[in-house]
């Protein structure tokens, strides 16, 4: 299993000790996170040019006619998961959370059985 720097989901930094050395996360959370945060094709030291997803692709009012849209850049932002083995499983759930945006809630389950949860609240609002 392949380790990753800790994100902070709330504020995108990364979460250090108290040394001031990032910490080290086994998880999924964080690789979900950078796949959804960052914008395809935009990241120099991404993998391949299909890392990351295409929510820039959406306006800044998100309705419910949008969320198979969400729902779709989602499942494609984090199919590598799968695909490579880290993840056996990938729910994603979208609720409205104002009249223009959409809340995403991602629950991966991961090779070994555990259950993680990622939540993006809103997406739409810029």
């Amino acid at each position: 299993m392949s380790e990753t720097w800790m994100v902070n989901p709330d504020s995108g930094d990364y979460v250090m000790d108290s040394s001031g050395k990032p910490v080290l996360d086994k998880g999924l959370k964080v690789p979900a996170y950078l796949r959804l945060k960052t914008t395809r094709g935009a990241w120099l030291y991404a993998p391949d040019n299909a890392f990351g997803s295409d929510y820039r692709t959406i306006g800044r009012r998100v309705t419910s006619q949008d969320n198979n849209l969400v729902q779709n850049i989602t499942e494609k932002a984090l199919k590598p998961l799968l695909d490579d083995g880290r993840a056996s499983e990938i729910g994603i759930e979208l609720k409205e959370a104002t009249r223009h945006t959409t809340q995403l809630n991602v629950k991966i389950r991961d090779a070994q059985g555990r259950m993680e949860q990622l939540i993006f609240n809103p997406i739409g609002a810029r």
